[in-house]
C-alpha cells in the first residue's frame, strides 16, 4: 500500500528541530545515496546544468513503507538501473523514512565534525520537505521530471507493476517531446531581450501545471526585476503573481502576518492594473478570514478597499456581498455583547 507521506511527515520533523539541529553551518558537503543520487537539490541542479540533463526526482520512504522498499528493489538495485536511467538523467532522491530523519540527530557522545554534519543535513531535509509539499506529494513512491534548472515538467505516472528501469524508462521516454518544449522555454528566459525572455517566462508559466506554478517564483520574481518599465505589458500579472506564490510560502510557515502583508505591499504599485489591485486587496481580506482572525476592522478595510479598486469589475458584487455579510456578522455580535452586558448589570 502507498503510504501517505504528509499525514505524519510534518510530526517526524518537528521533533527533530526541537532538538535545536538547525542552529549552525558546517562546511558544504556533496551529499550522494547508496545508488548514486544526489540528496541536495542544489547539487543536483549544478550537475543537470553541467551535464545538460534533465531531473528525474524520486521521493521514497523507506523503512516506513513497504510499497518504496518494493520499488527500491525493483528499480535501484536492479543491473540495468546505471544504464537505462542514471546515464540519462540527473538523480535526484529524497527519501523521507524514518532513518533519514535519524541522520539530523548526531549521538549524545558525538564530536564536533559529526555535530556540524547532523545540523548540515538537516537543513538539506527541511528543504527537501518543503520541495516535496510545494509539489504536493501524497504518496510514495513516486517519481517527478525536472528541468535541469529544477523546473517542473511533470509528475512520472507509475503503477505497481512498473517499478523496473525497463518500464521505467519506457515511460520516461513517452514525455521527450514536452521535456525538449520545456527546456527550450527555460533556455529562452535566460537570453536576449528582455521581452522576450519574459515573454518566454510567461510561456513556461502557463505552461506550468497550475498546482507547480509556485516552484517557478524565481522566474515570476525575475520579471520584477528585469521589465520594471513593462515593456511586455505583463508586469502587473507577475507583481500579483509573485506576491502570491509569497503569501503562499509564509502560509506554509504559518506567517499570516506575512503572507497578509505580501498581498498588502503590492497595491501601491503604480505598474498594478485595477483588477489585479482588486485581487490583492481580495486576497489580503481572504488570508485573514481563513485564519480565523477576529480583526474584522481590517477585514472589512481591506475588501472596502478592493471594491474602489475596480468598482467596474464583474467580481466587485461578489465581494460586496462578502463585505456586507462580515459587516452584518460583527454588528450582530457586538448587538449581542452589549444585550449580554445589559443582562449582567
Amino acid at each position: 500500500m502507498k503510504k501517505n507521506i504528509f499525514a505524519f511527515l510534518p510530526l517526524i520533523f518537528s521533533a527533530f528541530v526541537a532538538t535545536g539541529m538547525l542552529s549552525c553551518k558546517a562546511e558544504k558537503t556533496e551529499y550522494i545515496d547508496e545508488f548514486g543520487c544526489f540528496e541536495q537539490t542544489s547539487s543536483a541542479i549544478q550537475a543537470a546544468t553541467e551535464a545538460d540533463k534533465d531531473i528525474l526526482l524520486i521521493v521514497t520512504m523507506n523503512g516506513d513503507d513497504h510499497e518504496s522498499e518494493i520499488f527500491t528493489n525493483d528499480f535501484f538495485k536492479s543491473p540495468d538501473f546505471k544504464t537505462m536511467i542514471a546515464e540519462n538523467y540527473t538523480l535526484l532522491h529524497f527519501d523521507l523514512g524514518q532513518q533519514t530523519f535519524e541522520r539530523t540527530v548526531a549521538g549524545a557522545n558525538a564530536s564536533k565534525k559529526e555535530q556540524e554534519a547532523a545540523d548540515e543535513f538537516a537543513e538539506i531535509l527541511q528543504i527537501n520537505c518543503r520541495f516535496a509539499e510545494l509539489l504536493g506529494i501524497n504518496y510514495t513512491p513516486c517519481l517527478f521530471l525536472l528541468t535541469k534548472q529544477g523546473y517542473f515538467i511533470s509528475e512520472i505516472p507509475m503503477g505497481i507493476s512498473e517499478y523496473t528501469p525497463a518500464q521505467v524508462k519506457k515511460v520516461l521516454d513517452s514525455f521527450e517531446s514536452l521535456s525538449q518544449e520545456f527546456n527550450e522555454l527555460a533556455a529562452a528566459t535566460e537570453n536576449g531581450e528582455v521581452v522576450d525572455r519574459v515573454k518566454a517566462i510567461d510561456t513556461l508559466y502557463e505552461r506550468t501545471d497550475e498546482n507547480h506554478r509556485i516552484l517557478l517564483m524565481d522566474l515570476t520574481r525575475k520579471v520584477v526585476d528585469i521589465d520594471f518599465n513593462n515593456k511586455s505589458g505583463l508586469l502587473s500579472k507577475y507583481l500579483f503573481e509573485t506576491a502570491v506564490n509569497l503569501a503562499m510560502y509564509c502560509s506554509l510557515d504559518n506567517d499570516i502576518d506575512g503572507a497578509v502583508k505580501s498581498m498588502v505591499s503590492i497595491t501601491s504599485n503604480v505598474n498594478l492594473e485595477p483588477a489585479d489591485k482588486q485581487n490583492a486587496w481580495y486576497m489580503a481580506a481572504y488570508i485573514l478570514l481563513s485564519s480565523y482572525s477576529t480583526d474584522f476592522q481590517t477585514i472589512l478595510t481591506y475588501l472596502e478597499a478592493a471594491m474602489m479598486s475596480d468598482p467596474e469589475n464583474q467580481a466587485t458584487e461578489q465581494i460586496k456581498q462578502l463585505y456586507d455579510y462580515v459587516k452584518s456578522t460583527v454588528e450582530e455580535q457586538n448587538a449581542q455583547n452589549q444585550a449580554q452586558s445589559g443582562v449582567a448589570q
